[in-house]
């Protein structure tokens, strides 16, 4: 499956975040298409994420302080899922060992204190 819009954001993001790049280095390190890429970059121009910048006549995508803020955020949204597939699955084997009879209710120990 193709990754998604967002995806090719946040990877065009994190591929900038170490130095700014050509449309052909971003779309070679992305395995992807210089055109794909240009659409992707085009967005994020428009939107203050990215900004064009010029080195030996050679035009370049850098990172925005507000690309970084925003890649923070999504790179916090992925840990964030991580760590709730994570809870998903102790309390599944949680649930699979331990008889709801044998579990400590979370409003009993409230109620205790």
């Amino acid at each position: 499956m193709s990754p998604s819009k967002l995806e090719n954001y946040e990877a065009i993001l994190e591929v900038l975040a170490n130095k700014p790049l050509r449309v052909d280095a971003i779309a070679y390190k992305l395995n992807t298409s210089c055109t794909v890429v240009k659409e992707r970059i085009n967005f994020l121009l428009e939107h203050g994420l990215l900004k064009e910048c010029y080195d030996r006549g050679w035009k370049l995508y850098a990172i925005t302080e507000r690309g970084k803020a925003v890649l923070r955020i999504l790179r916090l949204q992925r840990s964030l899922e991580r760590i709730a597939a994570a809870l998903k699955m102790i309390n599944q084997v949680i649930e699979s060992h331990f008889p709801a009879s044998q579990r400590v209710n979370d409003d009993s120990m409230i109620n205790e204190a």
